[in-house]
């Protein structure tokens, strides 16, 4: 019985939190379920605050109300930022009426009680502003600074007017950066969606899963390319994607023995890494790129092209890319 409520419950909570904004509102929603499910009893029983008939029913009822929300989430009737926005305004407006019967009543201890409700609605405000829920925070801000600032005027300055603009300052700010966090995350969100609508459009495209593309990725990236790695890729690959692979490489393997042939035709008195060093340079590789490729420095593949310019008797002016494209091609070059 308990394992089936766990696993229904579970469920229900994993497909309310869609998003990571969702997801982190609805942890700092249940947690603040639990801590109103518990620390409101320690006033109901006495423990904690003033043992006033009026407050302890008072907290009863905001007690019943969180219950009686949560329970509507659960059974989906009430949408993630329906019962976290009721849950705390019904928290929010239960501190204010709070705050406003001990200033009328101000029954002995009423200043201690004033400022622990005070700092409890700041807590409310610190996790809407931690839960990136809109619109609230302000709600319930300018509920607690009007609450506090009626105590200040009804008491007589007995709940100090130091007090009234520290924790105006400190819940203001607290609404601000709160804003700030919710319209960052909401930017983050919106970006890696079109990521992930972008790599599935490629995907599709292409014809490939994600691991599949993770695997051509990696394969890429790898500098030793060693006969382990290699093969760790390619178990990743069914066999329609590996025969694709080994004949699009086959193919690619042709036009660079042909193109390298060529070049040993039109030049046999440059080297080997010579002619591979031309055949980049063909193909519009960078000095870097082809370093990187031949995994030389780039002043060592820098000298090789001096080399070769030696012996193909170029000028300074002359382009080696358009010199080695125009014998391939067939076309006469000028002395």
């Amino acid at each position: 019985m308990y394992d089936d409520i766990r696993r229904w419950l579970t469920e229900v909570l994993d497909s309310r939190g869609k998003y990571p904004t969702e997801r982190i509102c609805q942890m700092v929603y249940l947690v603040g379920v639990a801590m109103i499910v518990v620390g409101l009893p320690l006033h109901m029983f006495g423990i904690l605050g003033l043992a006033d008939a009026s407050m302890l029913l008072l907290t009863a009822a905001a007690w019943v109300i969180t219950v009686g929300v949560f329970v509507c989430y659960l059974m989906r009737w009430l949408s993630l930022y329906a019962a976290i926005s009721t849950f705390t305004i019904v928290q929010q407006m239960a501190q204010s009426v709070r705050v406003v019967y001990l200033s009328v009543v101000m029954p002995p201890g009423y200043t201690d009680a004033i400022i622990l409700n005070q700092i409890v609605s700041l807590i409310i405000i610190i996790y809407l502003a931690l839960g990136f829920v809109r619109a609230v925070p302000t709600v319930n801000t300018v509920m607690s600074i009007a609450t506090l600032i009626f105590a200040h005027v009804v008491t007589h300055g007995a709940v100090s007017r130091q007090m009234v603009v520290l924790f105006l300052f400190v819940e203001v700010v607290t609404c601000i950066i709160g804003r700030v966090m919710r319209v960052s995350v909401s930017r983050l969100q919106r970006e890696n969606t079109e990521r992930r609508s972008e790599q599935e459009g490629v995907l599709d495209a292409l014809h490939m899963s994600k691991p599949e593309f993770d695997a051509f990725v990696e394969l890429c990236r790898d500098s030793s390319a060693s006969g382990p790695s290699v093969r760790m890729v390619f178990d990743r690959l069914d066999e329609r994607s590996e025969a694709n692979l080994i004949r699009a490489v086959e193919h690619r393997m042709a036009e660079r023995q042909l193109r390298s042939v060529r070049l040993a035709e039109h030049f046999p008195q440059l080297t080997p890494t010579e002619l591979e060093v031309c055949r980049l340079v063909v193909a519009g590789k960078t000095l870097g790129e082809i370093a990187q490729v031949l995994r030389k420095s780039v002043n060592n593949v820098s000298s090789v092209r001096i080399h070769v310019r030696k012996k193909l008797g170029l000028r300074t002016g002359d382009d080696l890319r358009d010199v080695l494209c125009a014998v391939l091609s067939g076309r006469h070059v000028g002395a």
